[in-house]
């Protein structure tokens, strides 16, 4: 993922359009693994680059583990805001 991050300023048009889901995934498998802090990271970072499937969000088994955090609830409550 480091090495995604990385290579995001050169992204063809075809490649960023993937990249709400790919950040998304990777905040799932962090959640799966126990980081909340990075699963958290990715997710919002999902978000920021155009992520919009809040259902799935709300109702993906691999994010339990971060339902409960605080700062996912934030993040949710920014949704509802904005």
């Amino acid at each position: 993922m480091k090495q995604l991050r990385a290579a995001v300023p050169q992204l063809t048009p075809e490649e960023r359009h993937s990249l709400p889901t790919v950040l998304y995934n990777e905040s799932c498998a962090e959640a799966l693994y126990g980081q909340a802090s990075k699963a958290l990271d990715a997710l919002e970072d999902a978000i920021k680059s155009g992520f919009n499937e809040f259902d799935l969000m709300a109702t993906d088994v691999d994010l339990e583990s971060i339902r409960g955090q605080p700062r996912y609830r934030a993040i949710v409550e920014g949704l509802r805001v904005n």
